[in-house]
């Protein structure tokens, strides 16, 4: 069994979401990042976000209720239907031939739109509704990052002119720790869900070595030697203090807020070159013959714990689970 190395990590800093990923960019890449800013917003800033976006809302999205009665092509058993075209203009002919074709098959159909999303309400037997949704997608880089890869747990988006950026999936709402090791050969973002302070002190000794489930998904060029740890949503122009994507590079401000709200991101030195991107978490771990620790685990992080410990053990009612995303340098690009 190969021995993974044990690295001196220092808890350097937190990142508060409120729901989406955490995002690690070289702090070159993270000035052209426009997060959930809407397309359609940009366009009006600056004749620049106009050729940027063009053709980035490329997709006719839909989902509902009657979606499996729909006449094809857009007949669906159901769930989220992305439809993807090379230009914006054939995704708006497409939600067009949608709406025809959806009050063609139900003369009863009320239809509201607002922008680029549109709202279809069928009335039905004593008095309920069913409702269907659709709307031209992404709206914004953010819908572009995660809309692509929502199964994933960590991925690489590309943006801008030769932008690159990690995303990782915090799952929902709260704090990633980050790390980096006293080398500065490592970076881990830490996810936990804990019942008591001290498995949150279980978890980041967990981390400080890789762990053998551990899965290498991407990896990550660094050039600038300095990387934004950020909420994604937040684009750098919304930072609180910062005007310019030069004076965010020149003033390089340890942590990163809003004007409402504090701590979304830090920036951190990282080694410029190659890093390798992994992922990791514990839900598995009682299935491992060499795991020692007599705590349950979590395998749905939204619902509580309600079942019973293993071995037996049900006085130790609490529980806690980690995920994590590792960064490792590999050396020079």
């Amino acid at each position: 069994m190969r021995m993974a190395k044990t690295r001196e990590l220092q808890w350097v800093g937190t990142v508060n979401c409120e729901g989406g990923p955490v995002m690690l960019a070289d702090l070159a890449d993270y000035v052209q990042w426009t997060g959930a800013t809407p397309f359609a917003e940009l366009r009006e800033i600056a004749p620049r976000f106009a050729e940027a976006t063009k053709d980035r809302v490329n997709t006719l999205h839909y989902w509902g209720q009657f979606t499996d009665r729909l006449p094809a092509p857009f007949n669906a058993e159901g769930g989220h239907q992305f439809l993807k075209f090379a230009t914006e203009a054939e995704a708006r002919a497409k939600l067009a031939e949608l709406v025809a074709a959806v009050k063609a098959k139900f003369p009863n159909v009320d239809i509201s739109k607002e922008g680029d999303e549109v709202s279809f309400t069928l009335p039905g037997e004593d008095e309920e509704e069913e409702g269907m949704q659709a709307e031209l997608s992404p709206a914004s880089e953010y819908d572009a990052s995660w809309q692509e890869h929502d199964e994933d747990e960590a991925w690489i988006h590309e943006c801008g002119k030769g932008a690159r950026s990690l995303c990782g999936d915090i799952q929902g709402g709260g704090v990633a720790e980050v790390a980096a090791s006293s080398d500065g050969n490592e970076v881990v973002m830490l996810r936990t869900w804990v019942d008591e302070d001290e498995h949150e002190d279980l978890a980041k000794e967990l981390v400080r070595t890789p762990q053998e489930g551990e899965e290498k998904v991407a990896e990550l060029v660094v050039t600038s030697g300095h990387c934004a740890v950020v909420w994604s949503p937040v684009a750098p122009f919304q930072l609180k203090g910062i005007t310019t994507p030069e004076q965010l590079i020149e003033k390089k401000p340890k942590k990163l807020s809003m004007q409402d709200m504090g701590g979304i991101g830090m920036i951190i030195a990282m080694k410029p070159g190659r890093w390798e991107v992994s992922v990791g978490n514990n839900d598995d771990d009682d299935d491992d013959d060499d795991d020692d620790d007599d705590h349950d685990h979590e395998d749905d992080h939204d619902d509580e714990d309600e079942d019973e410990g293993d071995d037996g053990d049900d006085d130790e009612e609490s529980s806690w689970s980690a995920r994590w995303c590792r960064l490792v340098w590999l050396g020079p690009s």
